[in-house]
């Protein structure tokens, strides 16, 4: 066999994400990409903010020397400096250059996470919905990720959680707001989850991390700020994208930051800076390392994203659909109105709209919706949600 067997039952199945794709594709060729209403990616269509595209064209037309050249492992050094001084801004927690990596965006991120601290066997606990990645990524490594309940707020079944935690456990991973809820963890629940996963630790004599997917936290809505992991947990590790808030997916941006106070962290930090060089896309590429230096406070289009939320949100909701509105990231999780969330996405494809299952994430009889689309598409979706829900209402 020319391939690995794994890699061999994954392209004869296909993940639902290439299906989705393949689907999109098809039915634009066959009725026109103005009467197909894909909401089932997250690849923001707004553009960069004009700070960004200024400190582009600064950096092309600089004659400075070595601005191509290869960097240090972690990334460049005024680059790691801004993410410490941001970190201690908004946590009050001493951050230095020494414990943040620049990555290829977030997934580079969790990758060098979980090469650095996973030995084979060893668990992963999530919560449920969770990021498919999640458990692919970690099965790169040799190590099991375990998906846990939540409840009918998508906030963490605490019972199951110390239940689930044994002499294996290697890391608990949150992402708030979460990816696909829009849910925000508040303060007491990380609290409460730092306490059971300290007190497990305590018990089997282990350091357990806790890793925070915050991919999102700057994109809260209604005022609300995001709370971080590292308030509460020292064991912590973050990472984030650059993704969304500067709306720039495609140039593969972002970091990973240890707590300072971690059990183990220069250990961890310099294991992650070898992963980062050892699993060959090294950090995040010169050209954004060298733009995104000089955009250290630049705003995001939260009033934008805003919009469109409010604007699907409402009108799903009017049509029936049930959902807790998100209050952080680009997406929302309907409830779908009968229990095969896979027939009822099948149904929204009739009729020319797509979104993914919830079964996806571990979660069935949801949807989940991207509202990072444009506004045209937002409106188009909205005659193909009434006429699949009609189906099942009457």
């Amino acid at each position: 066999m020319p391939i690995a067997a794994k890699i061999k039952k994954v392209l004869e199945t296909g993940t639902y994400y290439s299906r989705i794709a393949a689907k999109s594709t098809e039915l634009k060729q066959k009725y026109g990409i103005d009467k197909v209403f894909d909401l089932s990616v997250s690849n923001p269509v707004l553009e960069p903010p004009a700070e960004f595209s200024n400190q582009l064209q600064n950096f092309v037309e600089s004659p400075i020397n070595g601005k191509h050249r290869y960097m240090e492992n972690a990334g460049y050094t005024a680059n790691r400096i801004d993410v410490a001084n941001q970190l201690k801004k908004e946590t009050g927690i001493n951050f230095s250059l020494n414990e943040v990596i620049m990555t290829c965006g977030a997934a580079g991120a969790l990758n060098i996470i979980f090469k650095a601290i996973f030995n084979p066997g060893e668990e992963l606990l999530a919560f449920a919905p969770v990021y498919p990645e999640y458990l692919s990524y970690v099965e790169n490594y040799f190590g099991v990720c375990q998906v846990l309940p939540a409840d009918s707020s998508f906030i963490p079944d605490f019972k199951a959680l110390e239940t689930a935690i044994t002499p294996r456990t290697k890391a608990v991973i949150i992402n708030s707001p979460n990816n696909p809820t829009g849910t925000l963890y508040s303060e007491k629940t990380l609290k409460l989850l730092a306490d059971i996963v300290a007190g497990k630790g305590a018990e089997f004599n282990t350091t357990i991390y806790i890793i925070s997917d915050e991919t999102y936290s700057r994109l809260c809505y209604d005022g609300v700020q995001c709370p971080r992991m590292f308030n509460f947990y020292p064991n912590t590790i973050a990472l984030t994208s650059y993704s969304a808030d500067l709306c720039i997916p495609g140039e593969r941006g972002g970091y990973t930051a240890v707590h300072p106070a971690c059990q183990g962290g220069k250990e961890v930090f310099g294991a992650m800076i070898h992963a980062n060089r050892t699993l060959g896309f090294i950090n995040m590429p010169a050209i954004v390392q060298n733009v995104i230096h000089y955009l250290p406070d630049t705003s995001m289009y939260l009033a934008s994203y805003q919009r469109k939320r409010d604007f699907l949100y409402n009108r799903l909701t009017q049509m029936g659909y049930s959902m807790i509105k998100p209050q952080g990231g680009l997406f929302m999780f309907p409830r779908t109105p009968i229990k095969d969330d896979q027939a009822f996405a099948e149904e929204l494809q009739k009729h020319l709209v797509l979104a993914i299952p919830g079964s996806e994430f571990n979660t069935p009889g949801y949807l989940r919706v991207s509202f990072a689309v444009e506004n045209s598409t937002l409106e188009g979706s909205l005659s193909g949600f009434q006429k699949a829900i009609r189906q099942y209402n009457k």
